[in-house]
């Protein structure tokens, strides 16, 4: 019977092996830099977002008092509760 010829490790292996380590970890580096930039980037359009939504709920809500007629979204001081516990 005749056993598979394996290779012998050449001086070449163990130097390919640590560039092929340094680029991993270079890769690796780059991955962790582009997740922290789309987290910066997620939150900015957050921001922007509710921003938006914000100028908007306030435009609506002006365009609501610019129909309603002036006191008619208010309580007559007759009808206001009384908080002064009396």
């Amino acid at each position: 019977m005749s056993t598979p010829n394996t290779p012998k490790p050449t001086p070449a292996v163990p130097a390919l092996a640590a560039q092929l380590t340094q680029e991993l970890i270079q890769m690796r580096d780059a991955l962790v830099k582009l997740s922290l930039c789309l987290k910066d980037w997620q939150f900015e359009l957050d921001q922007q977002g509710e921003r938006a939504a914000q100028k908007v709920a306030d435009q609506a809500l002006e365009k609501f008092r610019l129909q309603t007629p002036a006191g008619s979204d208010r309580m007559e001081s007759s009808q206001a509760p009384d908080y002064k516990g009396s």
